[in-house]
C-alpha cells in the first residue's frame, strides 16, 4: 500500500529531473527553476506518506501531521479527528490529498479529500459490506455515491460546544435522571433512526450513559451519546413537545460531560431539523460550514 501511495512523488520526481535536464542542455533558468519546485513538491509528499504510515496507533501524537490537517477545519472534521486523537482508527489511506481511517469501535469509515483521484483510491478500500461510512465533501460523496450501495442516506451538520461552561437547566419542573436499561423498550419505541434501534445498540449506549426527563415520575423524554462521542439520541414524546424540554436535556448532558471528563462537545444535526440548528445556536454551538453525507447499509 505504502509503494502505491508513493507512486505519484517517483512520477513527480522523474517529471522534475525531465525539466532540469532539458533546461541544463538549453540553459533556460526558469525550466531548471520549474523542475526544482516540482522535486521540492514530490519529495514533500513523499515524506508526508512515509511519516503518516508510521504512525503507532498506540500512542497517537494530537499534533502530528493527520491531526495538522484534520484541525484546519476542527468543526467539520470533529468526529474524525476525535476517533482518531482517542486512537480508535486505522489509518487506511493518509496523503496531502486526503485521509480514509476506520473507526473500529463505531465500525464507521471517514473519509476527506481534495480530489477524485484519492476517493477513488479510498474506495477500493471500503468493502462493499460495510456498516457506515462518512464522506466530509462533495468529491468524496460523488465518488462514493457511483461505487458503494446503501439502504440510507443522511445529510448533517456538525456542531461543536468551544466553551467549558455548565448551562442553566431551562424547564424547571423537569427532573433529569439517569437511565437503566429497564427504559430499553421505551427507549426503542420513541427512537427516531430505526436502523440505529437495536437492542444491542441501545443497551451499549444506556450503559454508556444515557439521561431521561421526567415530569410526575413519567419518562418524557431522553438523550445520550454516540460512540463517537457526539451527543445524539434526543427525542422527546410527542405529547411534551415545545416545553424546552430537548433544550433542557441536551444542557443537561453537557453539564454531564463537562463534569466527568474533558471530552471535546459535540454534536450532530439534519440538515433539515431547523428546530434542533435553533437549539445548538442559542446553547452557543458552532456549527460547521459544510454538511456531512453518512451511509448507512
Amino acid at each position: 500500500m505504502k509503494h502505491k501511495q508513493l507512486q505519484p512523488s517517483i512520477i513527480l520526481s522523474l517529471v522534475a529531473i525531465a525539466f532540469f535536464i532539458r533546461g541544463t542542455i538549453s540553459s533556460e533558468p526558469i525550466m531548471i527553476g520549474v523542475g526544482i519546485l516540482i522535486l521540492i513538491l514530490a519529495l514533500s509528499r513523499a515524506f508526508l506518506i512515509l511519516k503518516l504510515s508510521d504512525v503507532d496507533l498506540d500512542d497517537v501524537h494530537y499534533d502530528d501531521a493527520i491531526a495538522k490537517i484534520l484541525k484546519s477545519d476542527e468543526v467539520l472534521y470533529v468526529e474524525m479527528l476525535e476517533t482518531y486523537r482517542k486512537g480508535d482508527s486505522k489509518i487506511l489511506y493518509a496523503e496531502m490529498d486526503g485521509i480514509l481511517l476506520y473507526d473500529e469501535k463505531d465500525d464507521t469509515y471517514h473519509a476527506m479529500t481534495i480530489n477524485e483521484e484519492a476517493a477513488k483510491d479510498m474506495v477500493k478500500m471500503i468493502p462493499q459490506d460495510y456498516h457506515s461510512l462518512i464522506a466530509y465533501d462533495a468529491i468524496t460523496e460523488a465518488i462514493f455515491e457511483k461505487e458503494l450501495t446503501y439502504n440510507e442516506k443522511l445529510y448533517y451538520y456538525n456542531y461543536v460546544y468551544q466553551k467549558r461552561e455548565e448551562l442553566p437547566l431551562i424547564n424547571k419542573e423537569v427532573e433529569i435522571r439517569q437511565l437503566d436499561d429497564s427504559y430499553l423498550e421505551v427507549i426503542k419505541r420513541h427512537y427516531s433512526v430505526k436502523s440505529l434501534a437495536s437492542d444491542t445498540y441501545l443497551l451499549e449506549r444506556i450503559k454508556a450513559g444515557m439521561l431521561g426527563a421526567f415530569i410526575d415520575e413519567e419518562l418524557v423524554g431522553y438523550v445520550g451519546r454516540h460512540p463517537s462521542g457526539a451527543i445524539g439520541m434526543i427525542e422527546v414524546f410527542e405529547a411534551f413537545r415545545n416545553q424546552k424540554i430537548a433544550i433542557t436535556l441536551q444542557s443537561a448532558y453537557i453539564n454531564h460531560v463537562l463534569e466527568e471528563s474533558d471530552d471535546v462537545i459535540f454534536t450532530q444535526v439534519d440538515q433539515a431539523n431547523t428546530a434542533s440548528d435553533h437549539i445548538q445556536m442559542k446553547l452557543g454551538f458552532v456549527k460547521a460550514d459544510k454538511k456531512c453525507c453518512w451511509y448507512i447499509r
